[in-house]
């Protein structure tokens, strides 16, 4: 059975988004930090560390370097927190690593994820829709997250691009991808964001500035 487990934000200053997601770990849980998008993991990870103790002492975080990405094992952990940085540094970074199938069984098995920014974006049907990826050779992103909207008498089920820091950045941009591609978009201001099941689907928006195209 599909649990609520995906959440994304639109990141930069996101403390309430932060606090959501940290609020849904139990006691004493143990959470991977995934800081592979960041031009400087040791900052990100230092910044994260001191977050922590000051909020959620009894948390125990392990970290995803270039260096143990490979190795790593996932299942010991209960929830992964993606953070921002470069949408297409951290893709490229799941796909050296061989990540994908680790990051999947990861969402199915139920367990809690969040990404904020590059790390929400990632999960959705294409990065194209970043700026920053614009000029970088494609790479397909996760593609976990859709929707449902009734067209006519029906109801279709539509894949979803993630666009964050909305709508601070290339609002045109994005409304001109998702027409001339046929594509959908969920787009997240920073410090709000969405909640989806293991199964990839919507349950609801956190803040009111969430909009879908």
């Amino acid at each position: 059975m599909a649990v609520e487990n995906i959440i994304i934000g639109g990141g930069g200053n996101s403390p309430n988004m932060e606090k959501f997601f940290l609020d849904k770990i139990p006691l004493s849980g143990r959470i991977l930090l995934c800081p592979l998008a960041s031009d400087n993991p040791e900052i990100t990870t230092a910044r994260r560390t001191e977050q922590l103790s000051n909020t959620r002492p009894d948390i125990i975080m392990g970290v995803m370097t270039d260096e143990n990405a490979s190795v790593i094992e996932m299942e010991k952990y209960d929830a992964l927190w993606i953070p921002g940085g470069s949408t297409y540094k951290l893709l490229s970074a799941i796909y050296k690593h061989n990540l994908v199938e680790k990051f999947n069984a990861f969402r199915t098995s139920g367990k809690l994820i969040y990404g904020g920014s590059a790390g929400a974006i990632i999960m959705g049907k294409d990065i194209r829709i970043d700026a920053e990826a614009l000029d970088e050779p494609p790479l397909k992103a996760l593609n976990w997250l859709k929707a449902r909207e009734r067209e006519r008498e029906r109801e279709r089920e539509r894949e979803l691009c993630v666009a964050t820091h909305w709508p601070e950045f290339y609002p045109e941009y994005v409304h001109e991808f998702c027409r001339e591609h046929g594509f959908s978009a969920i787009c997240c201001p920073e410090d709000q964001g969405a909640i989806f099941d293991s199964d990839g689907n919507f349950v609801r928006a956190i803040g009111n500035g969430v909009e879908f195209i």
